[in-house]
């Protein structure tokens, strides 16, 4: 690949899971439809450069997103000489975020954008949410830094407001990281291992969530399944 290349360069990797240089090819020319067809190659540690041809392929692949392959997350970072496939995780990625139960009053797109500035940059607002057709929960894209704590929850009027993320199945809810889960946390405590090994009283799902958004920094309710969503 000629150094002229990487100015139209993306890096890409698929967030949890591995995925194979063909299917990879086939379904970024599934996601991305470019004009003309692009170079790909593959990296170490599961990276891949796509060389695109024009500078609106080039622009559709950054900021489109966010996209999803097989559920997972694929993180697009334009090429810089600073980039290192060394790292296993990429530091930033555009993540799907909702806030469910967010009261009407707050559905305009200053105040939600507003909300969404406390867990990281705001690139795009579902549309729906925006237009206040859909009053059930807000969606918006954020960029998330992987190596800090994932926010949680957020007092928004004196009112706790919990944070969904979706397709970000593996985060660990002793630390609130992403890429482990509780079990081999490296900060579990040891209460938090004799809890585990504890026996557990039968509850019901709604019963469970309230009592450990009340008591507990991070939890289940942060993992959802992603929706459809159209009208971008």
């Amino acid at each position: 690949m000629a150094n002229k290349s990487f100015d139209q360069t993306v890096v890409v990797k698929l967030l949890g899971r591995r995925i194979g240089y063909t299917t990879l090819k086939n379904k970024l020319y599934d996601i991305w439809k470019p004009s003309q067809p692009f170079r790909l190659m593959d990296i170490e540690n599961d990276y891949f450069l796509v060389s695109l041809r024009t500078r609106l392929n080039f622009l559709t692949a950054l900021s489109d997103g966010p996209w999803t392959i097989f559920r997972h997350y694929l993180t697009v970072e334009p090429w810089s000489p600073d980039f290192s496939s060394s790292q296993l995780f990429p530091h930033r990625i555009v993540a799907w975020i909702r806030l469910p139960g967010l009261p009407v009053t707050l559905y305009k797109c200053s105040l939600i954008t507003e909300i969404g500035e406390c867990i990281g940059k705001v690139v795009k607002i579902y549309y729906q949410t925006e237009t206040g057709r859909r009053g059930r929960f807000a969606q918006m894209a954020v960029s998330v830094d992987l190596g800090k704590p994932l926010t949680s929850k957020l007092l928004i009027n004196g009112r706790v407001q919990i944070i969904e993320y979706e397709s970000l199945p593996t985060i660990c809810f002793s630390c609130g990281r992403y890429r482990h889960v509780k079990d081999i946390c490296p900060e579990n405590t040891v209460e938090d291992q004799q809890e585990s090994a504890a026996p557990k009283e039968q509850v019901t799902e709604a019963q469970f969530l309230n009592a450990n958004k009340k008591s507990k920094p991070f939890g289940p309710w942060m993992v959802v399944e992603r929706r459809q969503r159209k009208n971008f």
